[in-house]
């Protein structure tokens, strides 16, 4: 309960308007303090885009599937944050991006790619499960979402995270714990 407090205190003194706080003991799974910024217009049971963290679940499968894929680069154009249907497929010529910089950069064109060319739908999904995001982390909070869609540039966003993901705050420290 004190430590709830002081993380309350930090978000109020922040003037954090919309925020999460959970920390977790990793060893355990223990949720040491759980605390929102705005729990009735922002609740913390409920699912939200996931965003760039899908990306560390794209990386995991690519890496499961294929340990190739972690050493080989990535090749986009422009900026890497922008994802277009065609830049789902790599040009043939442009910038390089290894598959850690691609991370460390949050590169959106490379996620998309490594989703299409190297994992697919299925496997992407499977990932999805096994980190536990199409679960209820806890009783009352919601499941998470996964949609590959029906074509290369929905499974792009899916593996970039930019589309067709929602996870709780509790599904994203699960994450964080289990890496």
């Amino acid at each position: 309960p004190e430590l709830v407090r002081k993380v309350q205190r930090v978000l109020r003194r922040d003037r954090a308007p919309r925020a999460h706080v959970v920390a977790m003991d990793v060893e355990t799974g223990r949720v040491l303090a759980f605390a929102s910024s705005d729990p009735e217009n922002f609740p913390p049971h409920r699912a939200y885009p996931a965003a760039s963290l899908v990306k560390i679940v794209t990386a995991a499968a690519a890496i499961d599937h294929a340990p190739r894929l972690a050493r080989s680069t990535c090749r986009y154009t422009g900026s890497p944050w922008r994802l277009t249907r065609s830049r789902v497929d790599p040009p043939r010529k442009g910038k390089e991006a290894s598959l850690e910089r691609a991370l460390s950069t949050s590169n959106n064109q490379c996620f998309a790619q490594l989703a299409v060319h190297g994992i697919g739908a299925e496997r992407l999904l499977g990932a999805v499960r096994r980190f536990g995001w199409l679960d209820s982390p806890a009783p009352g909070h919601e499941a998470g979402l996964a949609v590959a869609g029906e074509d290369a540039y929905a499974l792009g966003k899916l593996g970039s995270g930019l589309a067709g993901s929602r996870i709780t705050p509790l599904h994203a420290v699960q994450l964080a714990a289990s890496l």
